[in-house]
């Protein structure tokens, strides 16, 4: 039994030209956004009281044990109160 050949010619050489075309375009297009992604920065260093807090707050925990480092503190402290000594969070379930 003879296999059928795929035509060379055509409508069906041609969308199998594109199709594979598209896979190679959709391949290179992952392979460059995955080179391509941004890393990670430091957090800066923070001024003022927030520097001082997070100073303090590593030294308690070095003291106690406690893993954590400065750019972890200073993002946790961005994330909740942007560094205002006077921030309440009044919707979170514990500030009931």
């Amino acid at each position: 039994m003879q296999r059928p050949t795929m035509p060379t010619t055509g409508r069906l050489a041609k969308a199998r030209k594109y199709a594979l075309g598209g896979i190679a375009a959709a391949g290179l297009a992952i392979a460059v956004t995955t080179v391509a992604a941004p890393s990670a920065s430091a957090a800066p260093r923070a001024h003022g009281n927030v520097d001082i807090w997070i100073k303090k707050s590593l030294a308690v925990m070095h003291k106690k044990g406690i893993p954590g480092s400065y750019d972890s503190i200073y993002r946790n402290l961005m994330r909740e109160s942007a560094g205002n000594p006077h921030a309440i969070n009044n919707w979170d379930s514990n500030a009931k």
